[in-house]
């Protein structure tokens, strides 16, 4: 109950994480969408080797690296702690997946939250906020060089857009990336899918 209390309370703040700005790299990924086949509900997105050039520190201030990847089927969502809708919906959405799944297929998923936001978004703060949801989800920050090249090498758009009082929020895209256990691209889950579709296209990944 509390976890739903905080995710309406981030809602109800408003819809500032904008995403009516289409960028080269939005344009991209959306044409991706039409990648698709009988075989699953999400965008087949293999041999796009998204991701190569990530290079981040963990939630808990560890460098981590693409290959770090590997071993699990990751799902891999970008966005920042002060985000009022899409963020906390998403991660939501995707605690609720994990838990529709079996002990053993839980340990085969592993959920990524990459910040946009890395000047706010600290190691710390990243794993307080995840904790809401789910404390196994992991989170990944870095310089603002670094979060650049990871949202870059993903195709990812994200902007700082100023607010009243000398504040900020951020825009940014909404996707979901599916990695396999190797490290490679395989789906791309757009905003607004089932969770059983999701858990569909997942499942036929785990080992």
């Amino acid at each position: 109950m509390g976890k739903l209390l905080l995710v309406s309370r981030l809602v109800v703040l408003g819809f500032s994480c904008s995403l009516l700005m289409i960028t080269p790299a939005q344009g991209q990924l959306r044409n991706l969408f039409n990648i698709t086949t009988a075989d699953f509900y999400g965008s087949d997105i293999r041999g796009t080797e998204f991701g190569r050039d990530l290079e981040a520190i963990d939630e808990d201030g560890e460098v981590f690296l693409f290959e770090d990847f590997k071993g699990k089927v990751s799902l891999i969502f970008f966005g920042f702690t002060r985000c009022p809708d899409v963020c906390p919906t998403t991660l939501l959405q995707l605690s609720q997946l994990k838990a529709a799944l079996t002990a053993e297929e839980a340990e085969q998923l592993q959920v990524y939250l990459i910040t946009v936001d890395p000047e706010r978004d600290t190691p710390i703060r990243l794993r307080e906020y995840l904790s809401y949801f789910d404390p196994g989800f992991k989170a990944l920050t870095g310089t603002e060089e670094q979060v650049a090249t990871m949202a870059k090498s993903f195709n990812v758009f994200y902007n700082k857009v100023p607010t009243a009082a000398g504040q900020y929020t951020m825009e940014h895209s909404t996707y979901v990336f599916v990695l396999d256990n190797d490290a490679k691209s395989v789906l791309l889950f757009r905003e607004g899918m089932a969770i059983e579709e999701m858990l569909s296209d997942i499942k036929k990944h785990f080992r």
